[in-house]
């Protein structure tokens, strides 16, 4: 099981030279530490994960993020975690262990609704990716256990960056580290009545994100359709100079519902 304990936030700004503690810091622990997360692996890898009912989509994906870590297999050529189904490269270096991702060419990751169809495609180059992705772990193990863990994860997009052959864009950079504090043994093994808990796999749920996307297009899609057939002051329908915008947009709208998503405004 997974149980975190001791949690904060920290945020800096850029007017800032360090990190200070954020206002949000007992919310975040409060979430964060609320509920355990019980999993199962077979191997080095992770099979399924039962999670308390009441626990926030965001704050478990947190948590997937940190037990993906826990993997590491030198057999594997695909693996998947909280990123996708990812081909995986693992190499040694100086006795530890390198997992390797081109995160960009996972499958299951979240889409980008724009409106056009579209299709994903893997190109011969990075630098032709409009979003590059990387991520990087390594493993410091003795007899089999870990004790160290670095991840590094590299996103750069390139639209409107001065050129396709060096590393211009907006960057983000994300670090994760994994430390093995103490080791606790036990022979007592504790059933858990798995039916009050959801089972659901180590991938990154999008449904949040979705049903919020859903959501907002409804919303808009109606505030649209009011607009448009508004009367004037003298209870007439009549076209305003901003009509022709307001039916372009509407129509772009529904380019990106599904059917599923039409029925709630049609």
């Amino acid at each position: 099981t997974l149980q975190v304990s001791d949690a904060e936030l920290y945020q800096q700004s850029k007017t800032q030279e360090s990190y200070v503690r954020s206002a949000d810091s007992d919310s975040f622990k409060n979430q964060l530490e609320k509920y355990e997360l019980i999993f199962s692996m077979s191997g080095n890898q992770i099979e399924v994960l039962y999670s308390d009912k009441a626990e926030e989509t965001h704050i478990l994906n947190m948590k997937r993020a940190m037990i993906s870590t826990l993997q590491v297999d030198e057999d594997v050529t695909t693996e998947t975690d909280v990123n996708g189904v990812c081909e995986t490269t693992i190499t040694k270096d100086d006795e530890k262990i390198v997992k390797s991702k081109k995160l960009s060419d996972c499958s299951h990751r979240t889409s980008v609704e724009t409106g056009i169809l579209t299709a994903t495609l893997k190109v011969p180059s990075d630098s032709l990716k409009v979003l590059n992705s990387e991520s990087k772990c390594v493993y410091t193990l003795s007899k089999e256990t870990i004790q160290t863990v670095v991840c590094k994860e590299k996103h750069l997009f390139r639209p409107f960056s001065a050129g396709y052959k060096s590393d211009s864009g907006a960057m983000t950079t994300v670090k994760q580290t994994l430390t093995l504090m103490k080791a606790i043994s036990g022979n007592k093994i504790s059933m858990v009545n798995t039916a009050d808990f959801i089972e659901s796999s180590i991938l990154f749920d999008h449904s949040s994100e979705e049903a919020t996307a859903s959501n907002n297009m409804k919303d808009e899609f109606e505030q649209i359709m009011e607009r448009l057939v508004k009367p004037n002051t003298v209870d007439q329908l009549t076209v305003q100079q901003d009509s022709a915008h307001e039916f372009s947009t509407m129509v772009f709208l529904l380019r990106k519902m599904d059917e599923k998503r039409m029925k709630r405004v049609w």
